[in-house]
């Protein structure tokens, strides 16, 4: 789903959802950041966005079982919800 392919474009590796240059849970805060700078007007964008991903994390958690489960819903969507115009 996530088009970014150079180095250090912070994707998710699968099933695990860390991050590949960091090994921060995905989204990682650098790719956090530029998430919100690709649509720092769009808010609904950016969570339909990354709905698609919680979606594809809960089913690799699901079906992999990878441990405790971490809470996925603030991880892929709630920072969104929370950043405010000026972050």
């Amino acid at each position: 789903m996530d088009s970014a392919t150079s180095a250090g474009a912070h994707r998710a590796v699968r099933p695990s959802w860390d991050c590949e240059d960091c090994a921060e849970p995905w989204p990682c805060p650098e790719r956090k950041a530029r998430l919100l700078s690709e649509r720092p007007f769009d808010r609904l964008a950016l969570l339909l966005f990354l709905s698609g991903f919680l979606t594809e994390a809960i089913d690799d958690f699901a079906r992999h079982g990878v441990g405790t489960v971490p809470d996925l819903y603030n991880r892929f969507l709630g920072w969104a919800l929370r950043v405010t115009s000026d972050s």
